[in-house]
């Protein structure tokens, strides 16, 4: 049996990052399961081009000028962590304050009460 370097040698697919590879390999692996085998160059290369073809559709509103705000929510022990990804980059007014799009502005104020929430609970 083929090592997992072999297939995306065979494949000959270089992954930009880790996500990449895991998200890539998830996809195989499902495809491959369909038919009751495991996963090789050619299920790696079917699923790059699905993930590419997804990451081509979630670009085109950017395309047309519009925003994205990404919130995830990690747990880290006894906390959450919170991040806030934006695309297109908003731009700062001063310090505190950004002009971003609506989707932008709204992921901020949603973070804004989600920290204002955990400092009452801290007071309590």
């Amino acid at each position: 049996m083929a090592s997992p370097q072999e297939i995306e040698a065979a494949a000959g697919i270089e992954f930009a990052s880790e996500l990449d590879r895991k998200r890539t390999w998830a996809g195989a692996q499902a495809h491959a399961s369909e038919h009751g085998r495991a996963p090789g160059a050619e299920d790696l290369r079917m699923s790059e081009r699905m993930l590419s073809a997804v990451h081509a559709i979630e670009g085109e509103h950017l395309a047309g000028g519009q925003g994205r705000a990404v919130i995830t929510l990690t747990d880290a022990g006894e906390d959450v962590d919170i991040s806030v990804e934006f695309t297109p980059e908003p731009e700062p007014v001063t310090e505190t304050e950004f002009t971003g799009t609506p989707a932008q502005v709204l992921a901020m104020e949603l973070v804004q009460t989600l920290l204002d929430a955990d400092d009452e609970d801290d007071e309590d």
